[in-house]
């Protein structure tokens, strides 16, 4: 038993070990398989170069050794973004290479994430692996492994190998597969560095075989003489040297055998005879066979060899056609060498011609001279008909440089000729590509601008000339020759522009250099000038002539603003010029170019003006182009514009800005003290003239008399030409003329004493609001009614100043001149001062005067109250009164009317200085007049009667009266009469000191009458007592109502009474029974009137009972009631 334990046990060891051994060499036989796949896939992908088959192979090797259902490789794209199944094996990988599936790295399956990570993957079971891509191409796929293709630290991909089982892969196979996979990956870079290999390889051969052809094409355009001929004797020559077989031959790359040329016609392809020339070839071909070889250079054809038969038919063997090639080949060899060898015969002459250039170039440092040695020598490196040399300035382009074009008539379009930058699109090219430009036949270049009378330039080459990378100008070579210039020509002159670049950078720096030293020797020389002067009009000019100098001007000029007389001071300077100084040089218009600078101390630049709106119409006529102009300023303040003026458009730029910018600060501080000096120098004329003015005014007697002396003094101030004083009563409508002086022969405006109207005139203006009146230029406006005299006698400015005491003007003080502008606000303060001195002046004489008239006027008012003061008659009262008021105030006229104390009475109406029998009035005036305000109490003075309101004029034949005074004698309020004195039109208006002195006389006159009013009530009072007493005796010894009634009569009754009754009333009876009886009456001429002894009811007369109360009057009997 035990021992068929052991036996067990052994055999069971055996078994196992057996198995183990099995398994040992299952695996041994796979990685054999592998091994030997992994050769196989290394052999096959070595040999394969084309990157699709080896792709192919490889996976279908794969699928094929291991059985696997799918195998495909992904190689990622070269954005990194995508991996592209590129070779797949199985029908579902043939779907997917159809549509081109990929999948986005990273993201996608398990080919995504490897092609990401880097790493190996395996799904041993596709349903739980979260990454794996279910693709409805492989339905049947269980298993899954993707293994990376690495180059280096590059993955270029992945090996994407599925299966039909679970868990077919182990991580021993992803080892071995890994070295398959980087086998592949290997293979596939290889293949790819190849395929590069070969497209530089073949770029290289295209463009040697392109350089070669450009070679040629341009040695034949250039050389006329690339055709040799050999022929025996007797043999007449070829009509052309290029034959219809040549065409051949070049057009098919391959020789060309005819044979029996008598039979047959030549034509493009060897078949037709038809010529695009009109000829057939066999007219063009004395031969009877020909041989035309292809000469090939590199495999591109240069040109052919053709070998012609004349005097028979001969077939061209294969031998002769193989050697006659051989020749060829050995000709192409040849030739290329002989157009290398004078290529750089070439090269080298254009290298001298441009080193001897250079020396040409760099040997001046004058411009012009320079601009005319670039034209000179371009013809050495690039051959042409014509040329120039464009500068760039600023948004265009001007001709500097021309020669040969007086041969075409091109000259005078030439001719510092400028063009818009933008305009030119050979410029625009060379901008962008920073190269030459070349047009071979520029009536084929859309680009090329056709410029009237430049119909014959055909061909065009021209190169920028750049300093530092920026274009400064262009070199341009015309031809008349289509086809002439060419890509090699373009090269040459891009490296002669290249030297022109320096030489002109050197031309223009020393032409800056040298321009810089002489605008600072003369900016020096302006500065000396200045700063020497303190004469504002010497400076001025200097400044003019300074900035024209300075910028090589036609003209300047220089503005300068007086704050004082608010107008511009302007001198000019003119060079040899066509310019018309008198158009161009006026007096600044608002708004216009100098008044802009001026507010807005901005500087203008202007390089056309005939494109600019802002520039005036004068300054285009005079002949100006384009102009410069900045402001003078200094601490500030702006006092002024200077400008700088060009015949030519463009003629100044941003240089010439600062440089007029920098005079102007010069001019600027040499102004300012020019005019401070100036102020110095006029002050001490003003303090020096107001000193010896207000001397002379205030020792003065009589200014009428000085005024001479006055106006001398004035004219250090200003130049007057006339001078007046005018006085003025305020409240009056007129002033009069007080006294006037004129310069010359010049006749006064008006004469001394002269009265003249307020309204309307600039006196009365200055009159009225007190303030000064400044007069610019009369030509320009007239504002008064006196101005057209005014400027008939030739004055042109004016300033009328008040004469004032206080805040009362007593007159003006007139100052004019012939010429136009001379008195400023800057004058105001002195003349006004002068004024005040007048005035003063004028002051003390009027109250002097009017002291010494007030004394006058008083002795003659005392001496007329004393005339009328005793006297008590009211008549003679009246003739006094009129006479005495007619020499109180001076009048033509007056008159009085004084009231009857009765008034029943006729008035006293008494006139002086007229015949007024045929006025007398009798009864007071009645109506609404002037005199019947007067009578109502109205005091009047009237410069003309006629415009009071109540005047209702004067009868016909009426004397001659305007000015009236017009005073009521009033006494308690009374109005007594009325006093009148009048003036006719020849006399002046009466004064309010007239009014006073009439108005005291009035008041005089009011106080005498009533004296004589009270005499002749008195005296009538007295009559009347000595009436009634004697009445009364007479009475009081009547023994009867006759006796009474006689009594009454003979002592009372007056002419007048035409009857007196006495009528006597029983006061006994009864009131309804009382009677009235007639007991006397009396009549004119009648014995005894009838009415005595008549009886009345007293009931019947309602007066009776008024009578018993009061005296009763009944004025009219019979229209009493």
């Amino acid at each position: 038993v035990a021992v068929a334990l052991e036996n067990a046990h052994l055999f069971e060891d055996l078994h196992q070990r057996h198995q183990e051994l099995r398994e040992l060499h299952q695996q041994t036989e796979r990685r054999a398989r592998y091994l030997e796949a992994t050769a196989e896939l290394a052999r096959a992908v070595s040999s394969l170069l084309d990157l699709q088959a080896l792709l192919d192979r490889a996976v279908n090797l794969i699928s094929e050794r291991f059985g696997f259902y799918h195998a495909g490789i992904f190689l990622v794209d070269e954005a990194g973004e995508w991996a592209v199944l590129q070779a797949a094996n199985s029908e579902g990988g043939q779907r997917m290479l159809a549509r081109g599936h990929k999948l986005r790295v990273g993201e996608q399956g398990i080919v995504g994430w490897v092609t990401h990570a880097g790493e190996p993957r395996i799904a041993l079971d596709v349903g739980e692996d979260a990454v794996h891509f279910d693709n409805p191409d492989l339905p049947n796929t269980r298993s899954e492994m993707a293994l990376p293709l690495r180059v280096g630290d590059r993955v270029i991909g992945a090996l994407d190998i599925q299966s039909t089982r679970e868990a077919a892969f182990s991580e021993e196979d992803v080892a071995v597969l890994q070295t398959l996979a980087d086998q592949i990956a290997i293979a596939i870079e290889n293949a790819r560095l190849f395929q590069e290999t070969q497209r530089a390889l073949e770029e290289v051969q295209t463009l040697h075989r392109y350089y070669l052809a450009q070679a040629w094409e341009q040695f034949t355009r250039q050389r006329r003489d690339l055709s040799a001929e050999y022929r025996r004797l007797g043999v007449p020559p070829l009509e052309r040297a290029w034959s219809p077989e040549m065409e051949i031959a070049l057009a098919q790359e391959r020789p060309v055998v005819l044979t029996d040329l008598e039979a047959e016609l030549l034509g493009g392809d060897g078949q037709e005879g038809n010529r695009d020339d009109g000829t057939d070839g066999r007219s063009a071909l004395p031969a009877r066979s020909v041989l035309a070889v292809p000469i090939k250079l590199r495999g591109e054809v240069i040109g052919v060899l053709d070998l012609q038969a004349t005097e028979e038919s001969r077939r061209w063997t294969d031998e002769e056609v193989a050697m006659v090639a051989a020749v060829a080949d050995q000709m192409a060899l040849a030739l290329e060498n002989a157009r290398l060898l004078e290529a750089e015969r070439d090269q080298r002459q254009v290298s001298e011609a441009l080193r001897e250039a250079a020396v040409a170039l760099s040997s001046t440092l004058e411009f012009d001279d320079l601009v005319q040695r670039i034209l000179e020598q371009i013809s050495r490196v690039v051959p042409g008909d014509a040329s120039n040399l464009m500068l760039i300035e600023g948004d265009e382009v001007r001709v500097v440089g021309r020669r040969g074009y007086e041969h075409f008539q091109f000259v005078d379009l030439l001719r510092e000729r400028r063009v818009p930058r933008d305009t030119l699109n050979t410029l625009r090219k060379m901008a962008e590509t920073g190269r030459p430009v070349v047009i071979p036949d520029t009536a084929s270049d859309p680009d090329w601008r056709l410029l009237p009378g430049s119909e014959w330039i055909r061909s065009y080459v021209g190169a920028p000339i750049q300093v530092r990378g920026e274009i400064i100008g262009l070199l341009n070579v015309d031809s008349a020759t289509p086809g002439f210039f060419t890509q090699e020509h373009a090269d040459r002159l891009a490296a002669f522009a290249a030297q022109a670049g320096i030489a002109l950078q050197n031309a223009r720096l020393f032409e800056e250099t040298r321009r810089h030293a002489r605008e600072v020797r003369q900016l020096y020389q302006l500065g000396m000038a200045l700063s020497a002067t303190l004469d504002l009009e010497e400076a001025l000019q200097t400044v003019a002539d300074g900035a024209r100098e300075l910028l090589e001007a036609s003209s300047a000029a220089v503005y300068y603003w007086d704050e004082g007389t608010q107008r511009y001071t302007y001198r000019f300077s003119l060079g040899e010029t066509h310019l018309d100084a008198e158009g161009l040089f006026q007096e600044p218009r608002p708004g216009g170019m100098t008044e802009t600078i001026h507010r807005t101390g901005e500087p203008v630049l202007v390089e056309d003006v005939r494109l600019d709106p802002r520039v005036a119409s004068h300054v285009v006529e005079a002949g100006v182009r384009s102009f410069v102009g900045v402001p003078i300023q200094v601490g500030g303040r702006r006092i002024g514009v200077v400008f700088a003026n060009g015949e030519q458009p463009g003629q100044f730029g941003e240089h010439e800005q600062n440089l007029l910018t920098f005079l102007a600060s010069q001019a600027a501080i040499a102004l300012q003290n020019a005019r401070l000096f100036e102020e110095v120098q006029t002050r001490a004329r003003h303090e020096h003239a107001l000193r010896e003015i207000t001397a002379v005014i205030n020792t003065s007697e009589s200014l009428v008399e000085e005024l001479p002396v006055i106006a001398g003094h004035l004219r250090q101030l200003v130049p007057v030409d006339t001078l007046a004083l005018t006085i003025y009563v305020p409240g009056e409508s007129e002033y009069t003329l007080f006294a006037v002086e004129v310069s010359g022969e010049r006749t006064p405006f008006a004469q001394r004493g002269a009265r003249l109207p307020v309204e309307g005139t600039g006196p009365g203006w200055v009159l009225t609001h007190g303030e000064p009146w400044i007069d610019d230029d009369l030509r320009q406006q007239l504002s008064f009614v006196e101005d057209e005299h005014v400027l008939a006698q030739g004055l042109r400015s004016r300033a009328i100043l008040p004469l004032q005491v206080g805040e009362r003007v007593i007159g003006t003080l007139n100052l004019a001149s012939t010429q136009p502008g001379v008195f400023t606000e800057t004058d105001l303060p002195p003349l006004r001062l002068i004024a005040g001195q007048m005035a003063l002046a004028l002051e003390r004489v009027r109250l002097f005067e009017e002291t010494q008239q007030r004394a006058r006027d008083l002795d003659k008012l005392y001496q007329a109250t004393r005339v009328i003061s005793t006297e008590l008659d009211l008549e003679p009262l009246a003739e006094k009164l009129a006479e005495e008021a007619r020499n109180l105030v001076e009048a033509h006229y007056s008159g009085i009317l004084i009231f009857h104390p009765n008034p029943d009475q006729p008035v006293y109406f008494k006139t002086a200085g007229v015949d007024l029998d045929r006025f007398q009035l009798s009864g007071r005036p009645e109506g609404k007049g002037v005199l019947a305000a007067i009578l109502e109490g109205e005091a009047v003075r009237l410069d003309d009667i006629s415009k009071h309101p109540r005047s209702v004029g004067l009868p016909p034949e009426h004397f001659p009266l305007k000015r009236l005074l017009g005073l009521p004698i009033v006494y308690h309020g009374q109005v007594r009469g009325i006093l009148l004195a009048g003036r006719d039109a020849n006399g002046a208006p009466f004064t309010e000191a007239d009014f006073s002195l009439l108005q005291a006389l009035a008041a005089s006159a009011a106080v005498a009458v009533e004296n004589a009013r009270l005499f002749l009530k008195t005296q009538e009072a007295l009559a009347e007592t000595e009436v009634l007493y004697r009445a009364s005796r007479a009475i009081a010894v009547a023994q009867t109502p006759e006796d009474v009634l006689r009594a009454f009569t003979d002592h009372i009754v007056t002419p007048e009474i035409g009857r007196c009754v006495l009528a006597l009333i029983d006061p006994g009876s009864p009131p309804d029974q009382r009677e009235v009886e007639i007991v006397a009456a009396w009549e004119p001429g009648v014995e005894r009137p009838a009415v005595v002894g008549n009886r009345w009811n007293a009931s019947q007369i309602p007066l009776i009972d008024r009578i018993g109360q009061d005296p009763l009057v009944i004025s009219d009997v019979e229209t009493a009631s």
